[in-house]
C-alpha cells in the first residue's frame, strides 16, 4: 500500500500525473496503477477523471471510495491490501494534534507514505512532528499550490510578491531551521502544462536545470524582469524531496494557468470590450475601476465569444485545479457566489467565467488597458 495524502486539487493532480504519465513513460519508482482514491465528498476527483477522458476501469484494481472523517480512512487503510490509496481531504492540513496522532496510529510502519503537499502544509506537516514520516515518504509539488499559500504562512501577507531579497532570507532560514534538507534553489519558467512531465523528468535526471544554469542555496538568486509582464509580477515556490532525504526547492513564474501565447488574443479582445463598457472617467479615476452589478449580464453576453473561447482552452488543461486557481485569485465582491458555484456545479457558468475576467480587468486595468491600441 502507498498511501498518498494531499488537498484535493494536489492529490488528484497527483492522480492525473500518474495517469497520464504512466500512458508513456513511467518514471522508477512512480506510483501508478493499484490506486484507490479516498476522498471527503469533494467532486474534484470524478469530475476531473470525466474531463480528462480517463476511464476509471482501465487502470487495474482501481475504485473511488467516499468518507467524511478520520474513522473512514483508518477503515480504508486497513483493507487496502493491494492497492494504492490517494486521500484527497480539504481537511487534512488543518488537522489538530490529536487527529494527527490519531491518524499517524492508522498507517502501519510498513505502508509508504507519499504526502502530497505545497511548501506551507510542509512546513506544518514538519512542525506537527511528520518530520519523520516525510523522510520516508515523497513531498512531491505541483505547479499549481500558488505562492499565497507559503507567502501568507511566512510573512502574513494576505497578497502581493515575495521580493527576491525577501525570498533568499526566507531561504536562508529554511536552510537554518531544516539543515541541508533544502539542497538546491531553482528557477525555471512556467509555461503550459510542461512541469508535470518535466519535473518527473527531472527526477529522473536528478537535477532541475534553467537556460541559466542551476543556482544553489548560498548563490544569488534572480529572475530576469523581462521575463515578467503584466499578466503575472508574482513567483512561485514548490518544494519536494527526490529521496525522501533530500528536499529541493524551485521557484516558476505563475502564469495563473494561462499563457500568454495562448490567451494573449482573449485578452486583449476583453479588454478592449470592456473598456469600451466603462465610462471614460470610471476608467481613468477609479483605481478599483469599479463595475456596477448590472453590467454584469450585459458584459457576459458581450464577451460570450471570449467566454466560450477560455472555456475551450480550459477544457485542455492537463492540471487539475488550473480552472479553480483562476477563479480563487478573483477578489470577487460575491464569494459566497462563487463558492456555491464551486460547491454545486462542475460546470462554471457563464457568469463565473465573466466575474473572473471583469476582476482581472479591475486589478490590471490601469497599467494595462492603456497600453493596448
Amino acid at each position: 500500500l502507498v498511501l498518498h495524502i494531499g488537498p484535493p486539487k494536489t492529490a488528484t493532480s497527483y492522480i492525473q500525473g500518474c495517469l497520464i504519465v504512466a500512458r508513456e513513460n513511467p518514471p522508477a519508482g512512480f506510483a501508478v496503477a493499484n490506486a484507490g482514491w479516498y476522498w471527503n465528498g469533494h467532486h474534484q476527483i470524478p469530475r476531473q477523471l470525466s474531463e480528462h477522458r480517463i476511464d476509471q476501469s482501465t487502470v487495474p484494481n482501481s475504485e473511488v471510495v467516499r468518507g467524511d472523517h478520520l474513522g473512514d480512512l483508518r477503515y480504508e487503510i486497513e483493507t487496502s491490501q493491494d492497492r494504492d490509496l490517494v486521500v484527497s481531504s480539504e481537511t487534512f492540513t488543518n488537522l489538530n494534534r490529536d487527529e494527527v496522532g490519531i491518524l499517524r496510529e492508522a498507517i502501519p510502519e510498513d505502508v509508504e507514505v507519499r504526502i502530497v503537499v505545497g511548501v506551507r502544509p510542509l512546513l506544518g506537516y514538519y512542525l506537527s512532528g511528520w518530520r519523520e514520516t516525510l523522510k520516508r515518504g515523497l513531498v512531491v509539488p505541483f505547479p499549481h499550490d500558488r505562492v499565497l499559500g507559503p507567502v501568507h504562512f511566512l510573512t502574513n501577507r494576505t497578497h502581493g510578491v515575495l521580493p527576491l531579497a525577501e525570498m533568499k532570507e526566507w531561504m536562508d532560514n529554511w536552510v537554518d531551521r531544516f539543515g541541508r534538507d533544502v539542497t538546491r534553489v531553482f528557477a525555471v519558467p512556467r509555461t503550459g502544462s510542461a512541469p508535470i512531465l518535466t519535473w518527473h523528468r527531472f527526477l529522473e535526471a536528478g537535477q532541475l536545470s534553467t537556460d541559466e544554469g542551476s543556482i544553489r542555496i548560498g548563490e544569488r538568486v534572480h529572475i530576469r524582469n523581462e521575463s515578467l509582464d503584466a499578466w503575472s509580477t508574482e513567483v512561485a515556490m514548490y518544494a519536494g524531496t527526490q529521496s525522501g532525504l533530500n528536499a529541493e526547492v524551485w521557484l516558476a513564474e505563475s502564469w495563473g494557468g494561462l499563457s500568454r501565447a495562448d490567451c494573449g488574443a482573449v485578452f486583449e479582445n476583453v479588454f478592449n470590450r470592456i473598456r469600451r463598457s466603462v465610462p471614460e472617467d470610471v476608467l481613468a479615476h477609479d483605481p478599483n475601476l469599479l463595475i456596477d452589478e448590472s453590467q454584469i449580464a450585459t458584459l457576459v453576453q458581450a464577451l460570450e465569444p471570449d467566454v466560450q473561447r477560455l472555456r475551450d482552452y480550459c477544457s485542455q488543461f492537463q492540471f487539475i485545479g488550473e480552472l479553480d486557481d483562476l477563479i480563487d485569485r478573483i477578489p470577487a465582491q460575491t464569494p459566497e457566489k462563487l463558492e456555491d458555484y464551486r460547491a454545486r456545479t462542475a460546470e462554471y457558468p457563464p457568469e463565473v467565467y465573466a466575474r473572473w475576467l471583469v476582476e482581472l480587468v479591475k486589478r490590471q486595468a490601469l497599467e494595462t488597458v492603456a497600453s493596448i491600441p
